[in-house]
């Protein structure tokens, strides 16, 4: 062929594991919870699933899921194969159902197969591109005029190039997804996958591994991890740089009572501790972008050691009743429940990730809600969520543990930052943060379109009781945007946006009227992406001033950075998220003050 400049190997994708094993009956197993979590036909669908092929009729999912069978790959796929899709398709819907299982709010999920199940996996066909059966699918979801998923903003994609672990490289998957990202203004959820080789642990055998601490045994981990980051790379195509890509935090939904573990199989961290799962890929990104962007609920990973030559090799035991989450599965002659499972891995974590995206949106347009009664369009709804799931993500007290013990090793507060943000992102997700405001703060959300050079200002009332008043603040502002790209170019993200507190000069203000500056992660690190999230405290409880009428003005600004790639006639449309949060101690309302200011405005 003329012109041929590349030859690369076929991309073979595969569901990311899910450890799993058959489940007991579960709180909410019996007919009448079931028949609480049918779904209403008529609700529209506001998610895709990219998978295998999920059981429809299966009774805990009762007309929650329809699947289109664009590629015709269903008729491949046995029923009793059929474990990843249908796990993905209950996590999304019902959540752990070893928790409250409560349908998803105003949802449905259609199922798009682009994987054959079989007996260990789901795999993508063998006479088939990979990357042209998901381009494919989207085509069908989001085009033409009768699109099959015209209601669908979020994409669960909780699939992983086989190998395909990030090197430095864009896979061709990745870069797919960008462009569908921006194109369509479609959010991907995607997972940032499981390591499947064994962790070593130098210098200790099983025996002892077993009899220490389970704070050296934490520690233990953790060195290993960080020792051997080059091998536990992403799994592509959780790389892009305009998807979410979800790691794994090991802990359960649910309380699982004694949490007693079964013979050969150890905890590697205090149960009370939230810590990034030992399968779990670690960033960073494409060009340092902050990766994983999140992690979220994975189920406990608890292991199995074995001793190989005075060393030792950690291999993720298999979800159990003790540590897993509780989903939907085909059914096994030896289950109690016959339909249920234990499931735990990067996958659940996106799942439930997916599950609290929709259930912002919900809350987004429900009553009470910023734009209630409204319905937003597709691009916006993504936006949004997006930038809220990022928004109200935050570090459990492990993060800053591990950041301080970096730093007391003699790392710069840069490179302490860096290791903490390659495993947690920016924190756990936190649905109820997504959703609502925190106690004593107020939050804020908005949507704006910006060129390059160009700038767009928000205007954030400031609470009168705020000044001359020494009390504990934070502020947090996140943006989100689907930034254009170009492969022919090194730098490849074209659209860069920030946010800056401007004074009446129209010059930055690094303190931001409050008298805070700049927390972890550091500007240089929140740059490279495209989620900019600013997270502000004082360094000392100092006393703003300020008068009645006081605003913070927000400047969201856009500028090139590709180095002359983005066109000035480019439409970069972003979501904003702000809040302002007091100590939990304070006596002030400041919520009330904020929205009291605003409805004034508007009748102005």
């Amino acid at each position: 062929m003329d012109g041929l400049q590349f030859i690369l190997p076929q991309t073979i994708a595969q569901t990311i594991p899910v450890e799993d094993e058959v489940g007991d009956a579960g709180p909410g197993d019996d007919p009448a919870s079931r028949r609480d979590a049918q779904f209403d036909p008529e609700l529209p669908a506001r998610a895709l699933l990219l998978d295998g092929t999920p059981i429809a009729a299966h009774p805990d999912l009762n007309d929650g899921v329809y699947i289109e069978d664009v590629h015709d790959l269903v008729r491949l796929s046995q029923v009793r194969q059929r474990r990843h899709a249908t796990s993905m398709s209950s996590l999304i819907l019902r959540g752990d159902l070893n928790a409250d299982g409560v349908p998803v709010s105003d949802s449905r999920l259609i199922s798009i197969p682009v994987l054959v199940d079989n007996d260990n996996t789901a795999v993508s066909p063998e006479s088939r591109l990979f990357v042209d059966v998901i381009h494919t699918a989207l085509v069908a979801a989001l085009e033409g005029q009768n699109p099959i998923a015209p209601d669908a903003f979020v994409v669960n994609l909780s699939i992983g190039v086989m190998n395909g672990h990030f090197t430095g490289r864009l896979s061709a998957l990745a870069r797919l997804l960008d462009w569908w990202a921006y194109r369509a203004g479609v959010l991907f959820v995607v997972s940032a996958g499981n390591v499947g080789d064994a962790l070593k642990v130098s210098g200790i055998n099983a025996t002892a591994f077993e009899d220490a601490a389970i704070e050296a045994r934490q520690a233990m981990v953790d060195e290993a991890r960080r020792a051997q980051r080059h091998r536990r790379t992403l799994l592509s195509p959780a790389e892009a740089m305009n998807v979410l890509t979800v790691g794994a935090a090991s802990t359960s939904s649910a309380a699982k009572g004694s949490g007693i573990l079964p013979a050969g199989v150890l905890a590697v961290h205090d149960a009370a501790s939230v810590v990034p799962a030992v399968s779990s890929a670690a960033g960073p990104g494409a060009y340092r972008a902050i990766k994983p962007d999140v992690i979220a609920v994975g189920g406990r990973h608890d292991v199995r050691a074995s001793s190989i030559s005075g060393n030792l090799n950690l291999r993720v035991a298999n979800a159990l009743p003790a540590s897993g989450l509780l989903v939907a599965a085909p059914p096994h002659s030896s289950a109690v429940s016959g339909r249920r499972a234990w499931a735990c891995g990067t996958s659940c974590a996106a799942a439930l990730t997916t599950r609290s995206i929709l259930q912002a949106a919900a809350a987004l347009t429900g009553p009470d809600g910023a734009y209630e009664g409204q319905e937003l369009p597709r691009r916006d709804m993504a936006l949004l969520t997006r930038t809220l799931t990022v928004h109200g993500a935050r570090w459990p007290e492990s993060a800053a543990d591990l950041r301080s013990s970096q730093m007391a090793s003699g790392k710069n507060h840069e490179h302490a930052g860096a290791e903490v943000l390659s495993g947690y992102g920016y924190g756990l997700v936190n649905e109820d943060l997504m959703s609502e405001g925190p106690p004593k703060g107020a939050t804020l959300v908005g949507l704006g379109t910006v060129r390059k050079d160009g700038a767009r200002v928000f205007e954030m009332p400031l609470p009168q009781s705020l000044s001359n008043d020494r009390v504990h603040r934070s502020l947090l502002v996140t943006l989100a945007w689907f930034s254009p790209i170009d492969v022919a170019r090194a730098r490849y993200r074209l659209a860069r946006l920030e946010a800056v507190a401007a004074d009446e000069g129209d010059e930055p203000d690094n303190e931001w009227r409050l008298k805070m500056k700049g927390d972890v992660p550091t500007s240089n690190a929140i740059a490279k992406g495209t989620v900019w999230s600013r997270r502000l405290s004082h360094a000392r409880v100092l006393t703003p001033s300020f008068g009645g009428d006081a605003i913070i003005p927000i400047r969201v600004q856009c500028s090139d950075s590709s180095g002359g790639g983005l066109s000035p006639d480019e439409d970069i449309r972003f979501a904003i998220a702000v809040t302002l949060q007091l100590a939990i101690d304070t006596r002030y309302d400041i919520h009330t003050e904020i929205e009291n200011r605003l409805r004034i405005r508007q009748t102005q």
